[in-house]
């Protein structure tokens, strides 16, 4: 009970606090009028001079053929860093039936090792 009561008065005591503020929303607004026209608040680096963009020296069209260029030259990167090789490039001379052949060979010699499971 005692507590109830004590709540009860601190939160009076701060709404009371709050209601004691003498000055209207106007004069407070008329105020800050005030001192931003007389340069009293600062606005950070709004005023800074702001560098310019570096313009380019060629033409739109000169531009656009150059990077034409190094597209076609392979010159610039696409998607991954890495570059994956062709799989063209790396296709065998031999037959389907010479690589079966030769994988079969290589199995029964136990040139081919297989993992810690071993083969499946």
């Amino acid at each position: 009970m005692k507590l109830k009561l004590a709540l009860l008065a601190v939160v009076a005591g701060f709404s009371l606090a709050a209601n004691a503020q003498t000055e209207t929303r106007q004069e407070v607004k008329a105020e800050a009028k005030a001192a931003n026209q007389a340069g009293a608040i600062g606005h950070g680096e709004v005023n800074a001079p702001q560098p310019k963009a570096a313009k380019s020296t060629m033409t739109r069209a000169e531009g656009r053929a150059k990077a034409k260029a190094a597209n076609k030259s392979d010159a610039v990167a696409h998607g991954n860093a890495v570059a994956e090789p062709d799989p063209k490039a790396t296709k065998s001379s031999m037959s389907r039936a010479q690589a079966r052949d030769k994988a079969r060979a290589a199995n029964k010699g136990g040139q081919v090792q297989t993992g810690e499971g071993g083969s499946k």
